[in-house]
């Protein structure tokens, strides 16, 4: 699909209230990460390689279970099918399973099945963990790092403070705030919008019992308009008189 399509089909699904998500191969991903963020819906659109987007999705909805994964990429792209055939007009966008393809799901040895989920986190949240680097250094705000060795895997942390910050899509976390409700397939959305919220909250309640401070930012907070709601969070944690007086 041109990419001037593509994109104002991404603007009609936020309209609509649907979270877009382009599916592409590997070498097209940072094109299309490009299109978006020239289109201005940097961080309101998801691009995924093909292959991290089948591989993610079938070790998780198999439940890990080597035994239900060919099961699980049959079901996952008779539903992309009938997603496709319900709103497209080109049927040749469909994907045709085949036998052949039993062995896809067990092509990777478990090595590379975690580098792989490692890959298709950093990739969800980079756009936005990018602007919250763009918040620290236009305000001041050091003593963070990124990717910091501690269990938990927040997006950044403050050593000194022990304080842990993680940047969640609106989507995928449950924040109700506009166009992160779904139209179409709720339950399907919502129950993995369930998980990812069970799992936040048990990484949270680990964090603060080794006596930690987590800071949640949602994807709506990085928008230039709330910036200052968002500084005055890290105010407040940091406990940063110097950044209230200069930038609040």
């Amino acid at each position: 699909m041109p990419g001037a399509l593509l994109i104002e089909k991404c603007k009609a699904n936020l309209r609509s209230g649907t979270h877009p998500v382009i599916i592409t191969i590997f070498d097209r991903v940072h094109t299309a990460l490009n299109l978006a963020e020239d289109a201005g819906l940097a961080g309101r659109v998801e691009v995924w390689d093909i292959q991290q987007f089948l591989s993610a999705n079938v070790y998780e909805h198999s439940l890990f279970d080597e035994a239900k994964r060919n099961s699980t990429l049959s079901d996952i792209i008779s539903r992309y099918n009938d997603i496709v055939l319900s709103t497209e007009t080109d049927p040749s966008l469909r994907i045709k399973f085949e036998a052949r393809w039993r062995i896809v799901a067990d092509v990777f040895d478990a090595e590379k099945r975690s580098e792989i989920m490692r890959q298709v986190k950093s990739k969800k949240n980079k756009s936005t963990e990018l602007r919250l680097i763009e918040v620290f250094k236009e305000n001041g705000i050091t003593g963070w790092r990124r990717n910091y060795a501690v269990k938990g895997h927040p997006d950044f942390v403050f050593p000194k403070q022990k304080i842990a910050v993680f940047v969640d899509g609106c989507f995928w976390h449950g924040h109700d705030c506009r166009n992160t409700r779904p139209a179409d397939h709720q339950d399907y959305w919502q129950k993995k919008r369930e998980r990812n919220i069970k799992h936040d909250q048990e990484v949270t309640a680990m964090f603060e019992a080794r006596g930690w401070t987590v800071l949640r930012i949602w994807e709506c907070e990085l928008k230039t308009k709330n910036t200052k709601a968002l500084l005055e969070r890290f105010q407040i944690a940091l406990n940063d008189e110097q950044l209230s007086k200069t930038n609040l």
